[in-house]
């Protein structure tokens, strides 16, 4: 099955896009310029839901706690390595720790790599599958 690809994905902090001919592009500046020309990939991807931890650390504006899921790729062939999805605060109220050793699909829409080279996704939970 693998993972499913919708026009429009954001890899790390570059956005890569597709114009109407169909070559991957990126945009001069940061924000993505709205218009014709240019869309979007969304990443869709079903995982189980290992656990739920908590990362705490200070910053200069006071302590700040990342919620995280950490998630087991159910794609074949399924990534090597689990992996955190980190939660918004919307997501955290409306799922909170109920997510646990369910089947989530996620829209993954930013992904990124920690100092001990863990991967770190972003984006927002499409369906809690079971």
């Amino acid at each position: 099955m693998g993972w499913s690809w919708v026009k429009g994905m954001r890899v790390g902090s570059v956005a890569f896009t597709w114009n109407l001919q169909g070559a991957v592009t990126r945009p001069r500046s940061p924000v993505h310029p709205a218009g014709d020309s240019f869309e979007r990939l969304y990443m869709f991807v079903k995982v189980l839901v290992v656990d739920e931890v908590e990362e705490t650390f200070d910053t200069k504006k006071g302590p700040k706690t990342l919620h995280l899921l950490v998630c087991q790729d159910l794609s074949r062939p399924p990534l090597r390595n689990s992996f955190d999805y980190q939660l918004t605060q919307d997501e955290l109220v409306e799922h909170g720790k109920l997510l646990v050793e369910k089947t989530v699909e996620l829209n993954i829409r930013d992904m990124s790599q920690n100092f001990s080279g863990r991967i770190r996704m972003t984006g927002s939970i499409n369906q809690v599958l079971g």
